[in-house]
């Protein structure tokens, strides 16, 4: 399909997908868009500094979510940019081609946007937010399960951890000396497996709450929905890793290691975690792909704007208030 464009309100269809509109961000959206990610990753942030254990840890760990905002919005400059060479080879009257050339850089670079800033700012959660739901799960366990366990929660640096892929890992230690009756109900050898899987566990609801929100969101709150669903996917793919290194990894510590000699194969934890993720795959695909994407005889009744994360409409049009 070719473009049309409209010059008095400066709306050009999507050249690139036909059942998909885009919108160029205004100088205020991006800066709006990078203040909500900022405000939002340093609230978890925060609450993961309190758990920090070597001296490095918090001012590299809070340059995390000033690093994410500050890679997002020069991101999100670029079809600004594109759009007002667009605009200035138009006025002209010259150089179509050219602007043919620009306007499928401008799609393709707002359809780049629309996975890439959810996917940093996911490695923010997952280093903060994740770490958190997985040592508190274990916390939780060993709480149920142990009396006087005096969970703590710790966040190391990941290479102090020997894991090179993620920027911070964590443990939670507890006391197993006595046990509570649902514990010696259990044995010890179960309790010690449950509170083991209990982070995995945590990690995996958490997974499947938020490809839920994902899924419900994904027409009245697109943008919130990506980001979701780049979290849901970031966590899942964390513990796959995760799993698998029980392969290579010999630490007494280590969860799936832990669960591997209870009688649990790695690789049934690797599909246990997989699962919600490629259920949502199987039905996005049995629904025609049509995730995020709305049918092009659709897209009239969608509202023209997403001003925030939280903002509401779905697919849209070029558009730009410059």
């Amino acid at each position: 399909m070719n473009s049309v464009v409209s010059l008095t309100s400066l709306e050009m269809v999507n050249p690139v997908d036909d059942r998909e509109q885009l919108v160029v961000p205004t100088i205020h959206e991006v800066v709006n868009r990078a203040s909500q990610e900022l405000f939002m990753s340093l609230l978890s942030t925060g609450v993961a500094a309190a758990f920090t254990v070597t001296p490095l840890s918090l001012p590299s760990l809070f340059a995390m979510p000033i690093v994410m905002a500050i890679f997002n919005t020069i991101i999100r400059r670029i079809p600004i940019l594109i759009h007002s060479k667009i605009t200035s080879l138009r006025a002209s009257g010259q150089n179509k081609e050219k602007i043919k050339e620009l306007e499928q850089k401008l799609a393709y670079s707002l359809k780049v946007i629309k996975v890439v800033c959810p996917l940093n700012f996911a490695m923010v959660d997952i280093n903060t937010r994740g770490l958190l739901v997985h040592e508190g799960g274990h916390c939780i366990a060993a709480s149920v399960l142990y009396q006087n366990a005096k969970p703590l929660i710790k966040i190391y640096p990941a290479p102090k951890r020997g894991n090179p892929l993620w920027f911070f890992t964590g443990e939670a230690n507890w006391s197993n000396k006595e046990m509570t009756t649902l514990g010696q109900t259990l044995g010890r050898k179960n309790s010690h497996l449950i509170a083991a899987g209990a982070g995995t566990g945590c990690a995996l609801i958490s997974i499947i709450a938020m490809l839920t929100l994902s899924h419900k969101n994904k027409q009245k709150h697109p943008e919130r929905s990506r980001y979701l669903l780049a979290s849901a996917i970031a966590t899942t793919v964390q513990h796959i890793f995760y799993a698998l290194s029980a392969f290579w990894q010999k630490s007494k510590n280590h969860d799936f290691r832990t669960l591997w000699e209870g009688g649990v194969h790695p690789l049934v934890s690797v599909a246990f975690l997989a699962l919600p993720l490629l259920s949502l795959i199987w039905y996005t695909a049995a629904n025609n792909f049509t995730f995020y994407e709305t049918k092009i005889n659709d897209i009239k009744h969608q509202t023209p704007r997403e001003p925030s994360l939280g903002g509401s409409t779905g697919n849209k049009a070029f558009r730009s208030k410059e």
